[in-house]
């Protein structure tokens, strides 16, 4: 047995952890650590494990976290997930359904009998789902590690505020710019993992997305992050914001899932039931894959030029269906 002790351990701790440091401005490692009764390395590797998914597998409700971890902080931001129970995915009712069987299988008596029958429960639910994709849906992808390695050395170069080198991408850009960077913090958002730090070429606190970041190295400089920082000031709606591009997009949803977008946040009434919602949109490429991913039911109605990206995309997409 591991020293983060069993599975189910840890997600006792996790459960206690996600609403602790949901609270306003979060709560230290050190604070956590006691209160749950466990040494602070191992809540840090506990945040690391609910992170780790979004190498692994792809996006789902849990990406709706933002998870700031600093030297000695952790602050979550779930967009009120705590309101109300969670509603658990298909993959989680699938991994969960088989997770009480197997402990069915080791139990007996009434336990053994009131595990099958949440199985059972479980499975009532996924079958009234179609089969159609079911070995790409919970099929785990492969990950070669430069991702994790990434966020490790920036995590490291966070906590020991030592600053780095990288070569960035721009959106839009074909060729990377170097970079040296102060990495305040470590944050991980609706669409990714970001790192908020001073960019010594535009002299001002940016946003760096890590599927941009093409190298890193950790440099012998130290810094000190000025007391006025606030990276919440660059978390809102559930979405990491202010870069190079500090661009709005307005999207409209139809009565189908309006009510859906009115739990997530503020958004205007339009007739027949519609809504719209402004969002920061650093990134074109976040604005194109959220308009997409919600089908005919979302339209990116400005700015023109981002609504032209999802045309192309929406044209790519239907070309490269089989007929």
């Amino acid at each position: 047995m591991s020293d983060r002790g069993t599975a189910g351990q840890q997600l006792e701790r996790i459960l206690f952890l996600l609403p602790l440091a949901n609270r306003e401005g979060g709560v230290s490692v050190t604070e956590a650590a006691r209160t749950i009764g466990v040494p602070a390395d191992t809540v840090r590797r506990d945040i690391e494990d609910i992170s780790a998914r979004e190498w692994y597998h792809p996006p789902g409700g849990a990406d709706e976290l933002q998870i700031l971890l600093e030297a000695e902080r952790v602050k979550i931001f779930s967009g009120n997930k705590f309101d109300r129970p969670i509603k658990l995915s298909q993959r989680e009712a699938l991994a969960l359904s088989l997770g009480l069987r197997a402990a069915a299988a080791d139990a007996s008596g009434e336990d053994r009998e009131r595990l099958r029958s949440l199985a059972h429960r479980l499975d009532m639910e996924l079958a009234v789902a179609s089969a159609e994709g079911l070995a790409e849906r919970f099929s785990v992808q492969d990950d070669d590690g430069s991702g994790a390695n990434l966020r490790v050395l920036l995590e490291t170069a966070a906590r020991a505020r030592s600053r780095c080198r990288i070569r960035y991408l721009k959106p839009d850009d074909t060729a990377a710019t170097e970079r040296e960077i102060d990495p305040y913090v470590v944050v991980h958002g609706g669409s990714g993992w970001f790192v908020i730090g001073h960019c010594h070429v535009r002299e001002d606190v940016l946003v760096f997305r890590f599927d941009r970041i093409l190298e890193a190295a950790i440099t012998d400089t130290r810094f000190e992050i000025p007391p006025t920082f606030d990276p919440a000031e660059y978390v809102e709606g559930g979405r990491v914001f202010r870069s190079d591009r500090p661009d709005e997009v307005l999207v409209r949803y139809s009565p189908v899932i309006a009510a859906w977008i009115r739990e997530k946040g503020p958004c205007e009434e339009l007739p027949e039931g519609s809504v719209s919602v402004r969002f920061p949109a650093p990134d074109p490429g976040w604005a194109v894959r959220h308009v997409l991913s919600h089908g005919p039911e979302a339209e990116l109605v400005e700015p023109e030029e981002m609504r032209e990206l999802v045309i192309r995309s929406a044209r790519r997409c239907i070309a490269l269906e089989p007929s």
